[in-house]
């Protein structure tokens, strides 16, 4: 066995590998940030999750979730962990899509107290908090349970306009702008296309499908909520409310769509009875009610099932805004 002898003391080499392996994690964590510019600022411009740096600020933020009845949720991460590289990016993106919940990010080997605090043993864990209890946790790097996570102890509020998501309020701005001023805007009707046959939704599909965003919007406008239908709208970017009558939630997030619809007119904004067109709920794989997905160039790009209109705000002022 190798060993090295420092004074009067010996020992086997491999009791120096925990060592090395901290100051070269240390090393890859400075050249990381400085030398590679990959911090979480500089790869997610527009993100919402909060990287705590101290057991003060995760207690000031515990609170506020306490205070404002916000849902909160922790990842728990190392910058050496595979599995947490993979699923930084969907947190990032999940963080924008449910801006109500307030998303933190703990480095467990920055903040060791914190991750002893809550037992935190593999990575990723997600903890999951309300009233500043913690109600649920995940372990592991899987999107899909993840997101069901979230929306599970998800609660609307009304958020202060310096923590509504960036993309909206851009969004909302430009449109003011190009109405010719806020009271105009709202002054706007909805714009939501009623599609009651397959033979016009495979119209409205395909002429998403082979549109750009100077393409003006013309049909099919049957049962189109607003008297205004013959307008030209720019069909590059589709929004579906895949919806059913005798869903609660479905009627309850309706007027939030048709506000949207008022709101962003770039875009086109349609809603699928499930039960009169099963054959497109089975072909786009809703499995539930209210489902709204994006349909760009005739393919969903992005999609969010349940009635959470700050969700849903985010959806459509992420891809209509770009239209």
């Amino acid at each position: 066995m190798t060993t090295i002898c420092i004074g009067g003391f010996c020992f086997p080499i491999y009791a120096l590998l925990p060592i090395v392996f901290i100051v070269l994690q240390s090393v890859w964590g400075w050249v990381r940030v400085n030398v590679l510019g990959q911090n979480d600022a500089a790869l997610f411009e527009n993100s919402r999750v909060v990287h705590v740096t101290s057991m003060e600020q995760y207690r000031e933020l515990q609170l506020k979730s306490k205070n404002t009845k916000r849902s909160l949720v922790v990842d728990f991460t190392a910058s050496w962990c595979g599995p947490c590289r993979y699923i930084s990016p969907i947190y990032h993106e999940l963080s924008n899509k449910y801006p109500c919940t307030i998303f933190l990010k703990v480095d467990v080997d920055e903040m060791k107290e914190i991750a002893r605090a809550c037992g935190v043993t593999a990575m990723p864990t997600f903890q999951f908090f309300r009233n500043g209890v913690r109600c649920d946790e995940l372990r592991g790097a899987d999107k899909n349970a993840l997101e069901v996570r979230i929306k599970k102890h998800y609660v609307e509020v009304e958020l202060p306009e310096d923590e509504k998501p960036a993309s909206e309020k851009k969004a909302v701005e430009e449109a003011a702008v190009a109405a010719g001023g806020a009271l105009e805007l709202r002054q706007r009707k909805p714009r939501v296309a009623a599609v009651t046959s397959e033979e016009q939704w495979k119209a409205l599909l395909e002429q998403n499908a082979s549109s750009n965003s100077a393409a003006p919007f013309q049909g099919p406008v049957t049962g189109c909520v607003s008297s205004s239908s013959s307008s030209s709208v720019a069909s590059d970017i589709m929004i579906v409310d895949f919806c059913a009558p005798w869903s609660q939630p479905s009627e309850a997030i309706a007027p939030a769509f048709e506000e949207l619809s008022a709101q962003y007119s770039s875009a086109v904004f349609a809603k699928v009875d499930v039960d009169e067109l099963e054959d497109v709920m089975h072909e786009f794989g809703v499995q539930e009610l209210p489902t709204f997905k994006v349909f760009k160039r005739g393919a969903v790009v992005d999609e969010l099932s349940g009635a959470i209109k700050s969700a849903l705000a985010s959806l459509v002022a992420k891809h209509a805004a770009s239209v």
